[in-house]
């Protein structure tokens, strides 16, 4: 990882009053040995509070924003789980030492939206490679989306695993799309993209939604995006962090 801080201990703005994304809407349930690098992240209590995808045996990656407020001291890892509430003989729990925020972050709608985690435990399961091809973000490439969070912006929550396949969506769209929620600062496609689908009223397609927010969007058996923020889950399509623009 080229630019993210080695620092161990993590401060970040608050963020503006726009949410951030929120499980995956119209997916389908995928076993967690089809997708072993994907990690929940919890809080002392146990409780999950976001996603995140391994990339190295003590390294994962996320949403800075999902840090907010949080130090290494208070957060775990968990893995090898399909389902949050079945205990698994495959399973790995490990603390977190150290938390990096990637330099500039403020907030999700400003880009930057990328943090790593270094575990106390090494995972034994496969990381998922990172993207470096920029040619990955042209429209209309289709990558898969992972996460734990709701079915629906009114949907049920879901403690399984669910995937989903979306578009990559071009820069201009993804604009206006930002344009009609976002005042005070401009899309940067250097730093996000977005991939979805826009859909009629009363309509939704493929897309994450709360409680997917720092999983990874997947591309060819590679980590193309985070999980950032949305206009509504199902919609408008997401805004992911552009990782080819941060990692190396």
């Amino acid at each position: 990882m080229k630019s993210l801080l080695l620092a161990l201990v993590l401060t970040l703005l608050p963020t503006p009053a726009l949410a951030a994304v929120p499980g995956i809407v119209d997916g389908t349930p995928v076993d967690i040995s089809d997708a072993p690098w994907m990690v929940s992240l919890v809080d002392l209590q146990g409780h999950p509070f976001c996603d995140g995808v391994l990339v190295g045996p003590t390294t994962v990656l996320t949403a800075a924003h999902c840090l907010a407020g949080r130090t290494a001291d208070g957060i775990g890892a968990l893995g090898g789980r399909s389902d949050l509430n079945q205990i698994a003989d495959s399973e790995t729990v490990s603390k977190v030492t150290a938390i990096a925020a990637e330099p500039g972050y403020v907030a999700p709608q400003r880009g930057a939206d990328l943090a790593g985690l270094t575990l106390d435990t090494p995972f034994p399961y496969q990381p998922l490679p990172i993207d470096t091809d920029t040619s990955t973000y042209r429209p209309g490439t289709m990558g898969t989306v992972y996460g734990w969070g709701r079915l629906g912006a009114n949907g049920p929550a879901t403690t399984v695993l669910h995937e989903a396949e979306v578009p990559v969506v071009a820069d201009d769209t993804c604009q206006r799309i930002y344009d009609t929620v976002v005042t005070g600062s401009p899309y940067d496609p250097h730093a996000m993209f977005c991939a979805g689908y826009v859909m009629p009223p009363n309509e939704t397609g493929p897309d994450a939604c709360r409680g997917d927010d720092g999983g990874p969007l997947v591309v060819d058996g590679k980590l193309a995006g985070i999980v950032s923020w949305g206009v509504s889950c199902g919609r408008y399509p997401s805004f992911y962090t552009r990782i080819a623009s941060y990692l190396g």
